[in-house]
């Protein structure tokens, strides 16, 4: 079932909140820099949500800029000819030289443009790097869902 807009972004917005809403003591992502270094961990908790509420549709893609010394991680949902419909990118505005907000909605995310080489890109079900109960990844989105219910 792909989620409309308006559902979308209700998931992200109480993510991010309760993202936020973790201690930094507790946090085991770098909570106090929000939005930098947070990209990675924010898409794959963001995506698991968004698999929780029954759209199986995501993608976490990965790219590295081809001019910059830098990487980000977003999420995409792509049309079956792979256009971009939609994508969530909630730390984008850890690059002041892209913008100065986050970014969810219809289109490519502005990340696209500047983070070229793309490094990854896995369906949110099969994400490789989720780890263990011991690891930020499944340790944030377990604070989270704890934080949301």
């Amino acid at each position: 079932m792909l989620l409309d807009s308006g559902s979308i972004h209700e998931v992200v917005e109480s993510a991010v909140s309760a993202m936020l809403a973790i201690s930094p003591d507790d946090a085991m992502f770098g909570r106090s820099w929000w939005p930098r270094s947070a990209c990675d961990v924010a898409a794959i908790v963001i995506s698991q949500l968004l698999l929780d509420r029954g759209d199986h549709s995501w993608r976490v893609v990965t790219g590295e800029s081809e001019v910059r010394q830098a990487a980000h991680t977003w999420l995409e949902r792509r049309n079956d000819s792979g256009q971009v419909e939609f994508s969530v990118d909630v730390t984008l505005h850890q690059f002041a030289w892209i913008t100065d907000k986050p970014f969810c909605g219809s289109s490519e995310s502005p990340a696209r443009q500047h983070f070229t080489r793309i490094t990854h890109d896995y369906p949110a079900t099969s994400v490789p790097w989720i780890g263990t109960e011991d690891q930020v990844y499944l340790t944030t989105l377990r604070q989270v869902r704890s934080l949301m219910s």
